[in-house]
């Protein structure tokens, strides 16, 4: 799912990933757990469904012993293991596969927020 899906991802990943300061363009190489907790505020997720310390725990996991010099920041890989770890959280129910909660993630969270995305830019996909 996360290799179909990566495209989709990609895009969400860069459009939340670091702005840089001077320039005010999106450096696009990692997300902040300010960025992430935005990104999940924006789907309607983060204290509703995930909280604060739940956030924290599952951004840690994902870097804990990776060798990634820039912690505290989320790489696209990283964002990938989280996007999982998200979906696990969210749908806690042991007969639905993985796979399908991944998808199920990204089909009904995280699409509401590039719609919510393309609309505040003055796109209309539905044209």
């Amino acid at each position: 799912v996360i290799k179909k899906q990566r495209a989709k991802l990609l895009k969400l990943f860069k459009s939340y990933s670091t702005i840089d300061v001077k320039s005010g363009k999106s450096q696009g190489h990692a997300l902040s757990i300010t960025e992430v907790k935005k990104l999940l505020s924006d789907a309607g997720l983060l204290h509703k469904r995930i909280s604060e310390e739940d956030l924290l725990d599952m951004f840690n996991a994902v870097q804990i012993g990776d060798g990634n010099d820039d912690a505290g920041t989320l790489v696209f890989s990283e964002f990938e293991e989280c996007t999982v770890c998200f979906a696990a959280f969210l749908y806690p129910s042991p007969f639905v596969p993985l796979a399908e909660k991944v998808q199920m993630l990204i089909d009904e969270q995280f699409s509401a927020v590039n719609l919510k995305q393309n609309k505040a830019k003055g796109i209309d996909r539905k044209r």
